[in-house]
């Protein structure tokens, strides 16, 4: 089963405005490898004994902050039970990677691999800030799933 993406209008100048800042475009193929780890391309999936939902199996503290960065960028912004619809969780899911990318140039100085936002998806920002950036030092379920994205 595949899951496209539509863009609206407004969101597209976002957007480029934000990828270009981030320095790491997200491109569809790398949103369809981590659906794939996370839910197998399931929008109704609940993981983590109830914590994650939908495709990209988030958690609420992540689309918390995926909500809020949107906000402020000007991007349609939905309630954590909208995890749920695959249109919105994919749309969600651009915009954390994408805000996860300038995180972790800005910390970093470098930009983020495809294994780099896996693992912030999987542990947070910080959970993997605290584990220098590395993923030979994450647990060993985050080493094995990115390990699938290479």
């Amino acid at each position: 089963m595949t899951y496209r993406m539509t863009y609206s209008i407004t969101y597209i100048p976002a957007l480029l405005l934000s990828c270009a800042s981030s320095m790491a475009a997200i491109t569809p193929a790398q949103l369809d490898k981590i659906i794939a780890i996370e839910s197998s391309g399931n929008p109704a999936a609940v993981g983590d004994r109830g914590a994650g939902l939908g495709l990209a199996q988030f958690h609420y503290p992540s689309w918390q902050d995926t909500t809020a960065w949107r906000a402020a960028n000007g991007l349609d912004a939905y309630p954590y039970h909208k995890a749920l619809d695959a249109t919105i969780a994919r749309s969600y899911l651009h915009s954390w990677l994408t805000l996860n990318a300038a995180r972790f140039t800005k910390a970093t100085g470098r930009k983020p691999t495809l294994v780099d936002l896996y693992a912030i998806h999987n542990l947070g920002f910080n959970g993997y800030r605290q584990r220098g950036f590395d993923i030979g030092r994450c647990p060993g379920i985050t080493k094995r799933k990115a390990a699938l994205l290479r």
